[in-house]
């Protein structure tokens, strides 16, 4: 009975420092919105013939995703979004090339991370 008890207890100490501030699980809502929004956009962006009108308002809707995601997300996501706002502002403010394409690569790393660890919280498959 004392083992089986044990048992449990680890089990349940475990299982809560799987829900630690640290490494919050993350909700389905910001996961799907941010990562749908980002693949679209990515979509557009590299199709040939494109408009840039049409990659600027995606951008824009991908911001406003990002924005309404930060106030429901985990801390560790709240970071990659605020990571990705930033990038995102630095690509639109430079005009050199390195610049704008270290900008997108590091925004495009940022959504990748969030897309990881939705998946492996089961908010994505």
């Amino acid at each position: 009975m004392r083992r089986s008890a044990a048992v449990v207890t680890v089990v349940a100490v475990l299982a809560l420092a799987g829900c630690s501030a640290g490494e919050e699980k993350t909700a389905a809502e910001p996961c799907t919105s941010t990562v749908s929004a980002w693949d679209k956009f990515e979509r557009l962006a590299q199709t040939p013939g494109r408009a840039d009108s049409a990659v600027i308002q995606e951008r824009v809707v991908v911001l406003d995703v990002v924005t309404a995601a930060t106030s429901t997300a985990p801390d560790w996501m709240k970071t990659q979004l605020t990571g990705i706002q930033t990038d995102m502002s630095s690509f639109l403010a430079s005009s050199a090339t390195d610049d704008r394409t270290e900008a997108y690569r590091s925004t495009s790393d940022r959504f990748e991370k969030i897309r990881e660890q939705c998946t492996a919280d089961g908010n994505l498959s």
